[in-house]
């Protein structure tokens, strides 16, 4: 169950095979962005979701979203080269 941003790091760990140590999940007001070490050394981020996080246990469609943004982020930042 995704309801906090604990639950939806170890979910990106566990679903993308991404270091745990190279990444933050931060809610700001109803935002909820990745921050992370990029391959270059650098700072990144990127907005994952903008809602209440559980949500998306409840909607197919909101799921669907979240992944989608995941998956860009991690390309965007060259941790996901494929799928």
């Amino acid at each position: 169950m995704l309801s906090r941003t604990s639950d939806l790091k170890r979910y990106i760990v566990s679903e993308y095979a991404m270091p745990s140590n190279k990444f933050e999940i931060v809610k700001i007001g109803p935002r909820i962005w990745i921050y992370l070490v990029t391959q270059k050394n650098t700072m990144g981020r990127a907005l994952l979701y903008t809602g209440a996080l559980n949500t998306v246990e409840t909607s197919k469609h909101l799921k669907h979203h979240l992944n989608t943004n995941i998956k860009k982020a991690l390309r965007q930042f060259e941790y996901l080269t494929n799928d």
